[in-house]
């Protein structure tokens, strides 16, 4: 990995300085995913950094983040993601060509962070669930907290289950990514 936690922490403030929200999330998920890294055995640095690096371009207008994701993804996979969700294709591929991050296990937590996947390696499901537990998530209990530092796979289906459950209260689309994830993490499917 080419790009170091200063070089990167920079480019963060900067791409999110008009969003202090945005900002004190970033930070609250990239704290938790390296809190978690060094529980569940995974380097805590990469960590630390696919977590800054998760929302980087989520104050992009839908046009720039467009642009950005169309310089590595087909129109298929553009289109697999709803608007709100751009800032994964679009961060991925401007970490990769602007922060030179090679680690693609870091491209890929960046790009799977919102919807996730069924086959999400362990760095990838400790930012997808660092992104929904970070502490500035004040409708998280306190119990998915905890469970993400016992069974990181059982806190990825409690994640999605909330995140699903969300999008349906407020009339919000649910993607078929998000579905995917969460059966695969169901319980039960696990067992077998």
């Amino acid at each position: 990995m080419d790009a170091t936690l200063q070089t990167v922490r920079i480019a963060v403030k900067t791409m999110l300085k008009d969003d202090d929200e945005r900002y004190t999330h970033t930070l609250g998920a990239a704290n938790t995913a390296k809190r978690l890294a060094e529980q569940h055995g995974i380097d805590p640095k990469k960590a630390e950094i696919a977590g800054l690096c998760h929302d980087i371009c989520k104050c992009m207008s839908q046009e720039t983040m467009y642009r950005w994701a169309s310089k590595g993804f087909d129109e298929d996979t553009i289109q697999s993601y709803t608007p709100g969700a751009m800032h994964a294709l679009a961060g991925r591929v401007y970490c990769e060509k602007k922060l030179a991050i090679e680690d693609i296990d870091v491209l890929h937590a960046i790009q799977y962070h919102v919807y996730g996947r069924p086959s999400m390696s362990t760095l990838e499901k400790i930012i997808y669930v660092s992104d929904y537990i970070e502490p500035s998530r004040t409708f998280v209990s306190d119990d998915i907290r905890a469970l993400a530092f016992e069974n990181l796979d059982e806190a990825v289906y409690a994640s999605s289950h909330g995140i699903i459950n969300h999008l349906k209260r407020t009339g919000k689309p649910v993607n078929h990514l998000g579905l995917k994830t969460l059966n695969a993490f169901r319980p039960s499917k696990r067992r077998k």
